[in-house]
């Protein structure tokens, strides 16, 4: 996974709607919540893995104002060098830089 974008397979740009984001979101979650008591503890893990990226990046997504924040400390790392972008984020927090 190179960013959020392709978490949901959308374009790396501002003008994203919700609309497509929320409706990838609900099929990712769909398909990653463990439900099965039979699942062994190593998939459980990896699938909880798998639902808290698709948590994470559909509320740095969800809103303009972090997917913007998000863009940009995504062209950051794009200038800096670094090998991957910033993968935490609290609600209500700023990127740290």
């Amino acid at each position: 996974m190179s960013d959020y974008f392709t978490v949901f397979g959308l374009p790396r740009k501002l003008g994203v709607d919700g609309g497509p984001c929320s409706g990838a979101s609900t099929s990712c979650r769909g398909s990653t919540i463990p439900i099965s008591p039979g699942v062994d503890a190593e998939r459980q893990a990896e699938v909880l893995d798998q639902s808290a990226l698709v948590n994470r990046a559909y509320r740095a997504l969800r809103e303009p104002l972090a997917r913007v924040e998000y863009l940009i400390a995504l062209e950051r790392v794009a200038r800096s060098g670094r090998a991957r972008p910033p993968s935490r984020r609290r609600p209500g927090s700023s990127w740290k830089r």
